[in-house]
């Protein structure tokens, strides 16, 4: 049982991105695409260079180097946590500012470069790594789009809020998941329900740079 609980637990986002995707407009459909499949190709390979070292390392129902899971994960809560705010609050997308792609690329460059540095040379945990990392890379981009500050924030918040399912499903699945699944020895050992406080302020710092990244990039704005 232990070793489908992470594929389970991420079933129920695929018909709320399905719902996001169709239900959305073709900038919508445009953003979601482009997030999930790039937040896609990220997570394996974090998960393989830093997460699974001091973090988590799920059970996988897939023997092998990279887990199919982390691939979906990636895709689901990259496309997801970037159009999250647009649905929640009803906002439609209009061009307001510069693209800004080169600084889009130094970003995401800037994003990896800051989490092997600080894992691999200043040997800070994976969590404060990839924490760090992110709140620099929003910051560049908040700091040119400040108009996209507060739906940076909403984004934040709302991607805590629909990642608690996949806590209680695995929960409610398999209540010793988390204890195969977490590193609790390099963790702060602050837990609810058996799950690592690590976890919920890595969502919401999550969605706080996904969820404007899209817009920084082609200089859209909302209505």
């Amino acid at each position: 049982m232990i070793k489908i609980v992470y594929l389970i637990s991420l079933l129920p986002y695929i018909p709320l991105w399905l719902f996001f995707y169709f239900k959305g407009s073709t900038k919508i459909k445009k953003e979601m695409l482009f997030m999930s499949i790039l937040v896609a190709i990220i997570s394996p390979i974090s998960s393989y260079l830093w997460w699974n070292k001091d973090w988590w390392q799920p059970p996988s129902v897939f023997s092998g180097v990279i887990a199919p899971e982390d691939i979906l994960l990636g895709f689901l809560f990259g496309g997801i946590a970037a159009v999250i705010y647009e649905f929640a609050f009803k906002k439609s997308l209009r061009h307001s500012a510069n693209s800004h792609r080169n600084g889009f690329i130094f970003l995401l460059v800037t994003l990896i470069v800051t989490c092997a540095v600080l894992f691999s040379l200043v040997k800070v945990n994976s969590f404060t790594a990839i924490t760090i990392a992110l709140i620099l890379t929003a910051a560049g981009a908040l700091s040119v789009r400040r108009d996209l500050i507060r739906s940076a924030l909403h984004s934040g918040l709302l991607t805590l809020f629909i990642s608690l399912p996949f806590y209680i499903f695995a929960y409610f699945l398999s209540p010793e998941w988390s204890i195969v699944t977490y590193k609790f020895g390099t963790l702060s050992g602050i837990t609810s329900y058996g799950f690592p406080i690590e976890e919920f302020i890595f969502w919401f710092i999550f969605g706080l740079a996904i969820g404007p990244a899209y817009e920084y990039l082609k200089g859209w704005g909302f209505k």
